[in-house]
């Protein structure tokens, strides 16, 4: 039987009906599909410890010619800046795992969800990218950073959670565009 959207309570939660199974059910099925999805993609065996981002990040030829080909040009820039904030953290402090981080709700559901997976003692990279001239008032580094103290206080104070910046000026977008066109629309 299909699921069918019935009308909504008085709390503007909407009800389901699908053989008595419950909103509640639907949701922690949804959860279930979600965790496991992460789980399988956080949990490195062992023997795949090279294909952590760090070592893509050092590895000279393969890594620069796969982003230089994405980000036009901008992989020494964003290579750069990478280097300059793991450099900051102490390599005892290596992360497993990178976030394409905007703060919204999905990126931080994600990272929510990852804290559960990744051990304890290993850091999760929150990667922000804000473009313009003045990235501190970009609304997607702003969110990137309130969403932090989010994870610092509220998810799992423990965790070493570390916000990369990456700042993108208003004129390598300008210079970029054509090719960021391109890629946006690789069929015309």
């Amino acid at each position: 039987s299909p699921l069918v959207m019935c009308s909504s309570s008085s709390s503007n939660k909407p009800s389901f009906a699908l053989n008595s199974v419950t909103y509640s059910e639907i949701v922690n099925a949804f959860l279930n599909v979600l965790c496991s999805a992460i789980e399988k993609r956080v949990r490195v065996p062992s023997s795949s410890k090279l294909l952590r981002h760090r070592y893509l990040m050092q590895c000279s030829t393969h890594w620069m010619d796969d982003v230089h080909w994405t980000c036009g040009g901008h992989a020494p820039v964003l290579r750069q800046q990478w280097t300059r904030q793991q450099n900051e953290c102490s390599k005892t402090q290596e992360a497993s795992i990178g976030i394409l981080y905007s703060g919204g709700i999905d990126s931080q559901i994600l990272a929510a969800l990852c804290d559960r997976f990744v051990p304890p003692h290993e850091t999760i990279d929150l990667i922000n990218v804000a473009c313009g001239d003045d990235t501190m008032a970009s609304p997607d580094r702003l969110t990137a950073i309130n969403g932090l103290i989010e994870l610092q206080t509220c998810v799992n104070p423990n965790r070493k959670w570390r916000l990369i910046k990456v700042d993108i000026r208003y004129d390598e977008i300008v210079a970029a565009k054509s090719h960021i066109l391109a890629l946006n629309f690789p069929c015309g």
